[in-house]
């Protein structure tokens, strides 16, 4: 029950469909969003030695690369841990910390901050639209690994009004139903 399928699903089923826009333009339709998230998840292993149940952070404003980076990081099995870009940077190392992500994707104007509050545990920041981001893509394709629903997809931290933010973990099976 991996989220991902629905995806792969929809680029067999519907490959000419549009799949995602940023403002007015139409960016990719489900087979070409489809198959840049199958290369992207296999870079996520073979590049970044990610394997399931890995954390995979994502501080990011709106950017088409938000999506995709998703479902590949749910493709290749792994946890996404999505953090709000809006965040004081020591907000985010605690984030980045307490979740155990081995890499974390930013857009480039967080990318400073993230780099100079990152804990010892993040091996690797990438930037979304660099060359290390664009490598990522040139490793061949993945199926979306096969998981349970019970499996964690998604480790979303609440504010912390009541001290640190707490992790709410939601498997694969929840977001489907949602």
């Amino acid at each position: 029950m991996n989220l991902a399928q629905h995806l792969h699903d929809a680029g067999r089923n519907y490959p000419n469909r549009p799949a995602l826009g940023y403002g007015a333009r139409l960016l990719y339709d489900y087979a070409a969003l489809a198959s840049r998230v199958a290369h992207l998840a296999s870079g996520l292993q073979q590049d970044c030695g990610l394997v399931p149940g890995d954390r995979v952070a994502i501080v990011s404003t709106n950017t088409p690369e938000y999506i995709e980076t998703l479902y590949a990081i749910w493709q290749a099995g792994c946890v996404g841990v999505p953090a709000n870009a809006k965040l004081h940077p020591a907000e985010l190392k605690y984030i980045l910390d307490h979740s155990g992500a081995r890499v974390c994707f930013a857009s480039s104007d967080l990318a400073a901050a993230i780099e100079a509050h990152a804990p010892e545990s993040l091996e690797r920041l990438i930037i979304f639209r660099s060359a290390t981001y664009d490598r990522l893509f040139q490793f061949g394709v993945v199926e979306p690994l096969a998981c349970d629903g019970d499996d964690l997809a998604w480790l979303f931290y609440t504010s912390g009004t009541t001290g640190r933010p707490k992790g709410a973990m939601l498997t694969h099976r929840n977001l489907a139903v949602m």
